[in-house]
C-alpha cells in the first residue's frame, strides 16, 4: 500500500483514505451509537462516505444522476441481495416457530394449565420475540420492493412471488402481540400469587432491610403492584387468562402455518440454499463481490462482524495491500478489511482522531 493512503500506525489495522474500508460490526452495539462513528469516520479519513450493511449498492450513482441529485434508484441492486435476506428472515421465522412448539410440548405436554413455571413460560416468549423482530424486517423488505426502492434486479415472477408473501406477513404481527400479552398475563400469575402470599409481610421487611434513602421508591414500586395485583389475580381461579391464551395461540398457530405454508410454495423451484448458515454464508460472499467491485469507493461500510469472518476465512488474504495494489497481481480481497475489535480499538480511543 502505498505511504500515506492508511491513517496511522503501519503495523497496526487501520482505516485507509484511498479505497473502501469493510468494517465488522454488532448491529446492537455500533446503532446506539452510529451518529458518532459517521462523525469519527469523517474526521479520520476526511469522507462522509458512510454505509450501514443495508445501504451499499453494487454500483454508484452514474455522472448524471449525481448531476440531477436524483434519489437512488431500484436500478442500483443492494450488495446485500434482497433474495437472500428475504429467505433468510423467512428462515428466522421459521426456526423460531419451530423453538416455539417444541418447547411448549416440552415443557406444557398436558397444555396450559393455572399452575405454571415462570422460566417455562419464558422459553416461548423469547423466541417469539425475535419472530416478532423478523416479521418486522420482513414487512420492511416487502415495502421497499413494493415501492420500487429496492428488488430491481429480480424477474417479474420472483418479485410477484415475494409481493404475494405479503398478506400473510400482514396478518403476524397482530397475532404475534395477542399471543405475547396473553403469555405475559399467565407469566404473571405465579408471580403475583407469591406476592399475594407475602405481601402482609413485606412493610416489616422494607423497614428492617432497605436504606431510608431507597425507601420511597421501593414504597412507589409496591403500590404499583398492589395496584394491578387485584386485577390480574380476579382470574386466577377462574379459566379466563388461560382461554385467552388458548385462543390466541390458536390464532397465532394458523397464521404462522399459513405463512410457512405459502413460504415453502415460493421455495419449491428455487436453487437457493435452505439451511440458515449457508443463506448467511452466501450473503456474505455477495458482499464480498460488491466491495471488490466498488474498492476504489472511498468511504466505511460496515458489515455484521461475521459477514467479514465468512469473507476472511473464505479467501484467506493478506490483511495489508501489496505495494502495487492496481498492478495486475491483485489479491483476492481488493479493499481494506477492519473486525470490529480492530475498529473498536481505533474508535474507542479518541486520541487517534485526525491521525493524532
Amino acid at each position: 500500500m502505498p505511504n500515506g493512503s492508511q491513517v496511522g500506525d503501519k503495523n497496526k489495522a487501520d482505516l485507509v483514505k484511498d479505497r473502501l474500508n469493510v468494517v465488522g460490526e454488532h448491529h446492537y452495539e455500533s446503532g446506539k451509537r452510529r451518529q458518532q462513528e459517521k462523525e469519527y469516520v469523517t474526521t479520520r479519513i476526511g469522507s462522509s462516505h458512510y454505509w450501514e450493511e443495508f445501504e451499499f449498492r453494487v454500483q454508484p450513482k452514474s455522472i448524471w444522476e449525481r448531476f440531477k441529485r436524483s434519489p437512488d434508484t431500484k436500478k442500483r441492486p443492494f450488495a446485500d441481495p434482497l433474495t437472500l435476506r428475504f429467505l433468510e428472515w423467512e428462515k428466522s421465522i421459521e426456526i423460531n416457530f419451530e423453538t416455539i412448539n417444541r418447547n411448549i410440548a416440552t415443557n406444557f405436554p398436558n397444555g396450559f394449565r393455572i399452575k405454571a413455571n415462570f422460566f417455562d413460560i419464558k422459553t416461548v416468549i423469547s423466541p417469539l420475540e425475535e419472530q416478532e423482530k423478523s416479521i418486522g424486517q420482513i414487512l420492511i423488505i416487502l415495502g421497499n420492493l413494493a415501492s420500487g426502492k429496492d428488488g430491481g434486479n429480480l424477474k417479474v415472477d420472483e418479485r410477484k412471488e415475494n409481493l404475494d408473501l405479503t398478506t400473510f406477513v400482514e396478518n403476524m404481527p397482530n397475532a404475534i402481540s395477542e399471543f405475547k400479552e396473553a403469555l405475559q398475563v399467565y407469566q404473571a400469575i405465579p408471580v403475583l400469587e407469591v406476592f399475594k402470599e407475602i405481601k402482609e409481610k413485606i412493610p416489616e421487611l422494607i423497614e428492617k432491610n432497605i436504606p431510608q434513602s431507597r425507601k420511597f421508591n421501593i414504597q412507589r414500586v409496591l403500590e404499583f403492584i398492589q395496584d394491578i395485583e387485584p386485577n390480574k389475580l380476579k382470574g386466577l381461579n377462574s379459566e379466563k387468562p388461560l382461554t385467552e391464551l388458548n385462543r390466541t395461540y390458536n390464532n397465532y398457530r394458523k397464521s404462522m402455518e399459513s405463512l410457512v405454508d405459502a413460504v415453502a410454495q415460493t421455495q419449491l423451484e428455487s436453487n437457493q440454499p435452505r439451511e440458515l448458515e449457508d443463506i448467511d454464508r452466501e450473503r456474505s460472499y455477495a458482499m464480498y463481490n460488491a466491495a471488490n467491485k466498488r474498492y476504489k469507493q472511498k468511504g466505511v461500510w460496515k458489515i455484521g462482524n461475521n459477514h467479514l469472518k465468512d469473507i476472511e476465512a473464505k479467501y484467506q488474504n493478506p490483511r495489508k495491500y501489496p505495494e502495487q495494489v492496481d498492478s495486475k497481481e491483485l489479491p483476492e480481497i481488493k479493499y481494506n478489511i477492519l473486525t470490529r475489535e480492530e475498529f473498536n480499538d481505533l474508535f474507542l480511543s479518541r486520541e487517534n482522531l485526525g491521525g493524532s
